[in-house]
């Protein structure tokens, strides 16, 4: 099975708020998707400091300039390919595991991922 065959599939076995094609159009839109042999993944640019409903809704767009963490929506494959393609840098990258927010110091967390 693909990354994104795998991303997909995670909307058949949990609850989601939308639909998988709804998300990743959110995230064409309003975000950036990367799907490769050993990656996909959707996220956006956010600031850490804002209500966690708007960090984690694909529909909201945060000011331009204004930003200081990359927000991964869904992630499967290669976390270190994923680094790679971040379009430029910002301090903090945040996700959600069992619908929690959490947010690290994106220096930090590459050089965890290398280990």
């Amino acid at each position: 099975m693909t990354p994104y065959e795998r991303a997909r599939e995670i909307y058949v076995k949990e609850y989601c708020a939308r639909s998988f094609d709804l998300d990743l159009s959110l995230h064409f839109q309003n975000g950036w998707v990367i799907n490769t042999p050993s990656l996909f993944v959707m996220g956006r640019d956010v600031i850490r400091e804002a209500p966690p409903q708007l960090i984690i809704d694909p529909n909201f767009i945060f000011p331009y300039g204004q930003t200081d963490c990359w927000h991964i929506y869904l992630l499967s494959g290669d976390i270190q390919e994923a680094f790679s393609y971040m379009p430029w840098n910002l301090k903090w990258v945040s996700f959600e595991r069992n619908n929690d927010l959490r947010f690290f110091d994106l220096t930090r967390i590459r050089n965890r991922t290398l280990n």
